[in-house]
């Protein structure tokens, strides 16, 4: 009957149609195989909506010599879309990430002519070490990815625009000062009454720190979690969620460091009660680095759920529909 009933119909879907049926009746079990069929043929095409949360290592990259770059910590969380059109998947969307950097530049040595309570001369020296700055930074980005899915495994490779929205460093480091006397041949050291000292702390107040845009070279390779539908073994996921697990890494290719200038890294005073008073400002707010070039990186696990967008089924027999497309004609 299902043959006949393709047959009062020549066009190329009802050939279609009948050939469809006339395989799945040659094959044992007919269900499982033309439900299969079916299937591979919705699948071929597919819109979702995706959420994504990754995290992983995050750091920054310069070419100063003076300044180490310490990287800690990023995280990423989002929202897009994203097509299947067979193997092939296109990805957009938009995400905020979060940077936790620390940065420390080498020490520091200052030295100042002065004199002590008695009148005589002497020089004081300073070195300024253990300096860090710790940064936490937010950008919002926009991501454009292009690959595909063969079975479990997936692959995605692009590019993402960022925009810097929240900036914020802190300086810590330790002083410690000594006094070289023209007619003694040692340094003294640790005398407070003299205002020499060891290892004292100095902290900068948080200062705002923001960058420029930044481009990045992305990709992301990775596995799908999920059962697959049995029989002619067509990789299809039984939900119409999807749950994928993967690592990725970015690359900045654009200089974001923003001139900040904030003073020197370094700021000394002479304090008549007080020897020398010392301050510090964060190495990427300080006029020394000025023209330093900054990029940045992270690498880490990424964990996506993508939720189908309902669609019209397509439909093997149509009669239906072809029926109400000739009575519109």
């Amino acid at each position: 009957m299902h043959i006949l009933s393709c047959v009062r119909h020549f066009s190329l879907s009802s050939i279609l149609c009948c050939f469809s049926l006339i395989l799945c009746s040659l094959l044992v079990p007919p269900q499982q195989v033309c439900g299969q069929t079916m299937r591979q043929i919705k699948d071929s095409k597919k819109n979702f909506i995706y959420l994504t949360g990754a995290g992983g290592y995050a750091s920054l990259l310069n070419e100063e010599m003076a300044i180490k770059n310490k990287g800690i910590a990023g995280g990423e969380i989002g929202v897009g879309y994203r097509l299947y059109y067979y193997h092939f998947l296109f990805s957009v969307g938009v995400e905020g990430r979060y940077s936790y950097y620390k940065v420390a530049p080498i020490d520091d040595k200052l030295n100042f002519r002065m004199s002590d309570s008695e009148g005589e001369p002497f020089t004081m020296n300073a070195i300024i070490s253990n300096r860090q700055d710790v940064m936490h930074i937010a950008d919002v980005q926009v991501p454009l990815q292009i690959g595909g899915e063969w079975g479990h495994w997936y692959g995605l490779i692009g590019a993402k625009l960022a925009f810097n929205v929240f900036g914020s460093a802190r300086t810590v480091a330790n002083v410690t000062t000594t006094a070289t006397y023209d007619r003694f041949s040692e340094d003294f050291e640790q005398m407070p009454n003299h205002y020499l000292f060891e290892g004292q702390d100095v902290v900068s107040g948080k200062q705002p720190i923001s960058f420029n845009p930044q481009l990045y070279g992305t990709f992301e390779v990775g596995y799908r979690i999920g059962k697959l539908y049995s029989g002619t073994g067509a990789d299809v996921p039984y939900s119409k969620r999807r749950y994928y697990v993967g690592i990725f890494g970015e690359l900045g290719f654009l200089n974001m460091h923003k001139e900040n200038a904030q003073g020197d890294p370094v700021v000394s005073s002479v304090n008549p009660n007080a020897g020398i008073d010392f301050s510090v400002n964060p190495v990427y707010n300080s006029t020394a680095y000025s023209s330093a070039i900054v990029k940045n990186y992270m690498v880490g696990v990424k964990f996506t759920v993508l939720f189908e967008l309902p669609k019209e089924a397509k439909c093997i027999i149509c009669e239906e529909r072809e029926r109400r497309n000739r009575h519109r004609r």
